[in-house]
């Protein structure tokens, strides 16, 4: 009778593990939270970074839509309090008026308050893709930017002069020297621009890194590329402009942090004319 209670038990033991295991590999199955997401359930995005305690808003719905579905969390886990690390938090508005907060705080997925285990890879692609963000599109260009310079309500296209300028591709950096004639000797490039404001803006398709060196000539220096000129103290983008017309030549130089950089030489011909 013993015997038969001993191998009754076992048999309950052994029931009750193989009842837990199940229990267990349920509780730890991989879930893609987000699977069904698509684009146009989510009206409005944003992200913020912990550190640096910074807010950007998400402009391509799909790509984050896309980088969600991937997403992949096992167990609930709260322990993510006790790590280090960056925190970057999506909030989404969706279109159905509710509000959702997932946070990727890798390896964990911390969706609406509560904490998950989560997969490596799509947690920190989560985390890139918000730093991307913070710093801005990386925009790699083969040449440099245009300059548009503008006063009093008009604008006009500088002309760009010399340049030394560097690119990535996947095999490595590229680059390109080019050079140019000096400013006093491309009057016929070079038409008047008239503003009767006192200051001009230097606008670019990309905003450069530095501003080096502002020089300009009279016109009356035409032709004569040895004329020693002045030198002018750039206040940002903004040039403080001379009474009548002159030539104003801007160095300018992108330190490549954005996949590409240089240093370019830009002129225009700029004739103020003082309201007395």
């Amino acid at each position: 009778m013993k015997r038969n209670t001993k191998i009754l038990l076992a048999a309950v033991c052994a029931a009750a593990a193989v009842g837990l295991a199940v229990l267990l590999l349920k509780e730890s199955d991989p879930v893609q939270p987000f699977q069904d997401l698509k684009a146009e359930d989510i009206v409005d995005a944003s992200v913020e970074l912990l550190p640096p305690g910074e807010t950007v808003e998400v402009e391509d719905l799909e790509k984050l839509a896309a980088l969600l579905r991937e997403a992949v969390i096992y167990q609930e886990d709260n322990s993510y309090s006790g790590y280090a690390g960056q925190a970057v938090t999506f909030t989404l508005t969706m279109a159905d008026g509710t509000e959702t907060r997932i946070m990727a705080y890798t390896p964990f997925l911390v969706i609406d308050g509560v904490g998950y285990r989560a997969e490596y890879e799509p947690c920190e692609a989560l985390n890139a893709y918000a730093n991307q963000l913070l710093e801005g599109p990386t925009i790699t260009r083969k040449e440099p930017p245009a300059c548009t310079v503008e006063s009093g309500g008009a604008s006009v296209r500088a002309m760009r002069g010399g340049f030394s300028w560097i690119w990535e591709m996947e095999e490595g950096m590229e680059g390109m020297i080019a050079d140019s004639a000096h400013p006093l000797d491309c009057q016929e490039l070079l038409p008047p621009f008239h503003t009767g404001e006192g200051t001009a803006v230097l606008q670019f398709e990309e905003n450069p890194t530095d501003f080096e060196s502002i020089r300009c000539w009279p016109d009356t220096c035409w032709g004569d590329p040895t004329a020693a000129g002045e030198t002018l103290q750039p206040e940002s983008n903004v040039i403080a402009l001379k009474e009548g017309g002159w030539i104003y030549e801007i160095q300018v130089r992108w330190d490549g942090g954005n996949g590409s950089g240089g240093t370019v030489g830009y002129a225009v011909y700029i004739v103020y004319d003082a309201v007395q």
